[in-house]
């Protein structure tokens, strides 16, 4: 990495590999983050009976891994001198790394891990009143709205380039953010809120506007842009970014979800379909000799179990049997 106040290189690809910073901010709490999930983790498998899923383990490490990306790598180094590079970082920083993260559980891992008196103040905490409007989806399409909006199209944007701090605030609300807003899409955590898989999709639906329209925003804006010194090719290049990737990155979201949702339907089927097997083969039995008797007397045969009035005649058959004190064995016995 160059010195501080050395020109930066040009941006090639071998400069995209080994161009990193260090944020010794970021790499503490990306640390710390990691060694408290990994306790849970050992705590969670250690108890009889409990096993933690190696894939939710997998996905939070990946949300911290895009978060020392994001702000390390050369897009943490060329962010203030490249707009698009700077319009790739929020993307991962709002979007990537909290969905990574809402998906390895860390709320159910605390909960899995807690005593029960914590176990229980932790749960009373998350399905309290304010945790429950902050976690509100509308509330958290809103947010996501308007925090794309104001740091993007506003001068907000001129302060979070010039000053250090300030763009270290952006990236902890864009996380903040983005783990809100994606909490009650990927999540399965103990809050109030739990949304059906259609309104999963709305609510991704409903959020994907903002970042087309602030990406053909800054695609048609001329600079300098509140002032900044950037090109217009830089500019539109970010507008691109935004938008594209932005969308792109939506639409997989949709896509898993709908692959999430067509399993766990497939799934509901092929149980329902063995019990539904389980059922007819245990019905067939206990009403073959009734169900032969209606087809020698001229009604209908076996097979015509299948049809649901004459299953509910042989069973109403069968409980007028035992009313009358007749065996309580299955009637083909």
């Amino acid at each position: 990495m160059p010195g501080m106040g050395d020109p930066l290189p040009p941006l090639t690809w071998a400069a995209g590999f080994t161009e990193w910073t260090f944020v010794p901010i970021a790499t503490a709490a990306v640390l710390v983050l990691a060694v408290l999930y990994g306790w849970g983790v050992q705590r969670s498998v250690r108890r009889p009976g409990r096993n933690w899923p190696w894939l939710r383990t997998l996905s939070f490490a990946a949300g911290l891994f895009v978060i020392v990306v994001a702000t390390q790598s050369s897009i943490g180094v060329y962010e203030h001198d490249l707009f698009w590079i700077h319009m790739v970082q929020h993307l991962l920083l709002i979007m990537v790394a909290p969905a990574f993260l809402v998906a390895g559980r860390p709320l159910i891992l605390t909960l899995h891990t807690a005593s029960p008196p914590v176990h229980r103040r932790v749960k009373r905490i998350l399905r309290s009143r304010p945790v429950s409007v902050l976690t509100n989806p509308a509330l958290c399409v809103v947010l996501y709205t308007a925090v794309v909006v104001l740091t993007h199209l506003t001068h907000i944007m001129v302060t979070i380039m010039a000053s250090p701090l300030a763009h270290g605030v952006e990236e902890l609300v864009f996380l903040m953010v983005g783990y809100l807003y994606f909490l009650p899409i990927f999540g399965d955590e103990p809050i109030r809120w739990r949304l059906s898989y259609p309104m999963k999709i709305i609510m991704l639906v409903a959020a994907m506007p903002v970042d087309t329209f602030t990406g053909l925003t800054l695609i048609q804006t001329n600079p300098p842009l509140f002032g900044m010194s950037m090109t217009a090719t830089d500019i539109h290049n970010g507008g691109a970014v935004m938008w594209i990737a932005g969308d792109f990155i939506m639409f997989a979201a949709m896509l898993l979800v709908f692959a999430v949702w067509a399993s766990r339907d497939s799934g509901r089927v092929a149980r329902r379909g063995w019990l539904e097997q389980v059922r007819t083969a245990t019905f067939e039995e206990r009403f073959a000799g009734r169900g032969a008797a209606r087809s020698a007397s001229g009604g209908p045969s076996r097979t015509d179990l299948d049809n649901d009035d004459e299953q509910l005649a042989a069973y109403n058959d069968w409980l007028a049997d035992l009313d009358r004190g007749g065996s309580r064995s299955s009637p083909g016995s």
